[in-house]
């Protein structure tokens, strides 16, 4: 697909749960270490590690995806990081996912209206994930999933997830201590449709009193450069966007909660 300009940007940015865990790093400069805590319901826990590298990309990179014209960005998002974490042994239905998740929300099926990173990791507990040719991502989105999708649904192993708190540290961290994906979402102004992004996947800082907001969106971290001061995120606009389908977002616009916000780490066991 060569105009960008249709896909649709409906990500839902979260309120904030009380109830949700929470990972987050801090430096002690003195012993040069990261103090990493991560509250659960089973109360808190603190580790020291090594600091962060200066650059780092995680080792197992799927294949990008397109979601095409269809607002399932957070599904698309869940499918690249099962990918990751499985060997790509999992071929997930996106539009099963979507469809439950749109479920939760009470948002009517007709309606491509987008959902929240927290609404998909319910979806996962509750309903499992069924196979991509179940209910492949031609089907019509606006119907259930059909009832043979249900009943060979997946359940993994394990299946838990971290939001991580909104700054350098504790993202960087999260990323080299997990080595998965995180998802999260951001919002989406014109520049990021231009052309020049569309050609090289490098996301300047957006003017937020001149530019247009065209919606919210969600994707992948995949890797930082302390050096270019940039994030590695997967889109999934196909591999003729960005850089093969990957683009770099500025430190500033990660760690603005107003641009950017509900990073997640997953742990999928198969």
């Amino acid at each position: 697909m060569s105009d960008y300009n249709c896909y649709k940007l409906s990500y839902k940015f979260q309120k904030i749960d009380e109830r949700d865990y929470i990972f987050t790093a801090s430096l002690d400069k003195t012993n040069e270490k990261e103090i990493i805590t991560i509250k659960t319901k089973a109360g808190t826990t603190t580790t020291s590690k090594t600091t962060s590298v200066p650059s780092f990309t995680i080792s197992k990179l799927p294949n990008i995806i397109d979601q095409g014209q269809i607002g399932d960005c957070v599904a698309n998002a869940f499918y690249y990081t099962v990918m990751s974490q499985t060997k790509n042994a999992i071929n997930l239905s996106r539009l099963y996912l979507y469809a439950n998740c749109r479920c939760i929300d009470y948002t009517p099926l007709n309606k491509d209206d987008g959902t929240t990173i927290r609404t998909a990791c319910t979806a996962v507990l509750n309903y499992g994930v069924c196979l991509e040719p179940l209910y492949p991502h031609n089907s019509n989105y606006k119907t259930l999933p059909p009832l043979n999708a249900y009943q060979n649904a997946k359940r993994f192993k394990t299946f838990n997830y971290l939001f991580i708190n909104k700054d350098l540290t504790s993202l960087k961290s999260a990323l080299t201590n997990y080595n998965v994906p995180i998802i999260f979402g951001i919002l989406v102004y014109s520049t990021f449709m231009s052309s020049a992004v569309s050609k090289t996947g490098i996301v300047p800082m957006p003017n937020t009193k001149t530019e247009k907001i065209i919606g919210g969106h969600c994707v992948c971290m995949v890797g930082y450069d302390d050096s270019k001061q940039l994030f590695k995120c997967a889109n999934s606009w196909g591999t003729s966007w960005g850089d093969k389908g990957y683009f770099y977002l500025p430190y500033s616009y990660v760690t603005n909660p107003s641009l950017a916000n509900d990073f997640c780490v997953t742990n999928f066991v198969f």
